[in-house]
C-alpha cells in the first residue's frame, strides 16, 4: 500500500471515530473525503473499501447519528436560523417536479435532484455543527491545506490541461480550478490574520494554487479571479484594502512567472471552434431558443441531448458553458428564480455580518471573514459566466459559511450582553474599591 493510500486510510478512520465523539468532526471528514475521493485517484484501489464505495454516505450517516447522540451537549447558539435552506428545499422540488413531468431524459434529471437532495442534507449539517468562531477557523484553515495539497498535487504529476486531481462534480480543469479561487480569498485573509505558521502555510498555498491555474488554463478561472481582484478594491476597508491591492500585484506577478506559452496562448485564443470562448454565444443562444420551446426546463441532461439540434454550429453535443443558463434551460423560469434567491439571500446575510461587525468593534473578526464569502462566491460566479457551476459543492458550501458566521455573531452578541447584565457584586472588589463605590467623593 502506498504512503498516500496510508495517509488517507489514516485520516478516514480517525476522522470516522472521532465524529462518534463530536459530530463537528464528522464535517471535517466529509470535507477531506471530498477532495481525495479514493476512486478518482491512482491509489485508491489500495485502499480497503469497507464502506462499499460510499465513502461520503458513510461519514454523513456517521454525523447524524452523531448528532443524535450529542445534539444537547453542543455549544449553544442563540436563535440560530437556516433561512437560505427554504431557497435551497424550493430548488429541490422544482427539479423533483420537472424531473418527473417534463424531463428529457427523466432517469438523468432525477439523479440530478437526487445530488442536490444530498447536498441540502451535508448543508443543513454544516450549519448545525459549526457552532464556535474556533470551528470556523479550523474548517478554514484545512480548506487551505487541502487546496495546497491539491496544488502541490497538480505540480509534482499534472501538465498542461490534465492537473491530476479531481473530486465529485469537479471532475475536469475548468471545475477544479473554479473550486480554486474560491478558495484564493481565504488564502487572503488567513495570511494578514495568521501567525507565522499561518502566514507561511498561505504563501505556500498561494504559489502552488497559481500554478495549478496555469496547468488547467482555464479561461473560466481567469475571469472569476478578475471579478475577484476587482470585488476586493471596493469590498474591503482601510489598511485591508491597501493589502488588498498588494496581493493582487503579487499574484499578477506570480502569474506572469509561472505562466508558459501554452497558457499565454489559450487565454488569448479569439478563433471559433467548439472548445473556444467564441462559441459560448452560441451555446447561450441556443439556450434562449431551447428555453421557449421549453419553459419549465428540460430537466437534468436535457440541454446536452437536444444541443445540436438548437445549436447547428456545433459539431458534437455540447453543455451550457454558464451556470445560469444551465439553470434556465435544466429547470425553468421558477428554477432560475429559486437559484438567483439562495445566491441573493445569502450575499443579503453576509452584508449584515459586515454592518453589524462594523457597528461593534468587539465584532470586528467577522468582517473579513464575510469578505472572503462575498469574494468567493463573486469569483464563481464570474466563472460561471463560462462554465456551469450549478452542481459544484463548494457553491453551497460557501453559501452555508454565511449561516455560520451570521449564528455564531448572534450568539457572542448574547453572550456580551449578558455579561453586561449581570449585576455587580460589591464583594468582587478589594476593599478600597468597595469603599469607593460607598462613598465616591471621599
Amino acid at each position: 500500500m502506498s504512503v498516500t493510500a496510508i495517509f488517507f486510510l489514516i485520516f478516514y478512520v480517525g476522522g470516522l471515530l472521532l465524529t462518534f465523539r463530536n459530530p463537528y468532526y464528522g464535517v471535517l471528514t466529509y470535507m477531506f473525503e471530498w477532495h481525495y475521493h479514493p476512486p478518482y485517484y491512482w491509489w485508491g484501489d489500495e485502499v480497503p473499501d469497507f464502506v462499499g464505495g460510499r465513502w461520503s454516505f458513510a461519514i454523513a450517516l456517521a454525523t447524524l447519528v452523531s448528532w443524535i447522540i450529542h445534539r444537547r451537549k453542543l455549544a449553544p447558539l442563540h436563535e440560530p436560523k437556516y433561512t437560505t435552506s427554504i431557497w435551497l428545499l424550493f430548488i429541490i422540488l422544482n427539479m423533483l417536479w420537472v424531473s418527473v413531468g417534463v424531463a428529457i431524459l427523466p432517469d438523468v434529471s432525477m439523479d440530478k435532484t437526487n445530488e442536490i437532495f444530498k447536498v441540502w442534507i451535508s448543508f443543513l449539517l454544516i450549519t448545525t455543527l459549526i457552532r464556535t468562531f474556533k470551528d470556523y477557523e479550523l474548517m478554514v484553515w484545512l480548506l487551505l491545506l487541502w487546496a495546497t495539497y491539491w496544488g502541490f498535487t497538480s505540480w509534482q504529476v499534472g501538465g498542461n490541461r490534465d492537473i491530476g486531481v479531481m473530486a465529485p462534480n469537479t471532475t475536469e480543469e475548468n471545475a477544479v480550478s473554479a473550486h480554486i479561487i474560491a478558495i484564493m480569498p481565504f488564502f487572503g485573509v488567513y495570511f494578514l490574520k495568521g501567525n507565522r505558521w499561518g502566514k507561511g502555510l498561505a504563501v505556500v498555498g498561494i504559489v502552488f494554487a497559481i500554478n495549478l491555474l496555469i496547468l488547467a488554463n482555464s479561461r473560466a478561472a481567469l475571469v472569476g479571479l478578475a471579478a475577484i481582484a476587482l470585488a476586493s478594491i471596493f469590498l474591503f476597508k482601510g489598511k485591508i484594502r491597501f493589502a488588498a491591492i498588494l496581493g493582487i500585484l503579487v499574484v499578477g506577478f506570480l502569474f506572469s512567472q509561472l505562466g508558459n506559452e501554452t497558457f499565454a496562448e489559450r487565454q488569448s485564443t479569439q478563433t471559433y471552434d467548439d472548445g473556444s470562448a467564441t462559441s459560448r454565444l452560441h451555446l447561450w443562444a441556443g439556450g434562449w431558443e431551447m428555453w421557449k420551446d421549453h419553459p419549465f426546463g428540460v430537466g437534468g441532461g436535457g440541454f446536452i441531448d437536444l444541443s445540436m439540434e438548437y445549436v447547428p454550429e456545433i459539431h458534437s453535443p455540447k453543455s451550457q458553458h454558464n451556470t445560469f443558463v444551465a439553470v434556465f434551460t435544466d429547470w425553468g423560469f421558477f428554477g432560475l428564480i429559486f437559484y438567483l434567491g439562495f445566491l441573493g439571500h445569502t450575499f443579503f446575510i453576509l452584508a449584515r455580518i459586515k454592518s453589524e461587525a462594523k457597528r461593534m468593534p468587539m465584532l470586528k473578526k467577522f468582517g473579513p471573514e464575510a469578505t472572503a464569502v462575498q469574494l468567493a462566491l463573486i469569483g464563481l460566479c464570474g466563472a460561471g459566466l463560462f462554465h456551469s457551476r450549478q452542481y459544484a459543492e463548494i457553491v453551497y458550501w460557501l453559501c452555508s459559511f454565511s449561516l455560520m458566521l451570521q449564528n455564531i455573531m448572534k450568539t457572542e452578541v448574547e453572550m456580551m450582553k449578558r455579561e453586561l447584565d449581570k449585576p455587580i457584586k460589591t464583594d468582587d472588589f478589594p476593599e478600597t474599591a468597595t469603599s469607593l463605590l460607598q462613598n465616591p467623593v471621599t
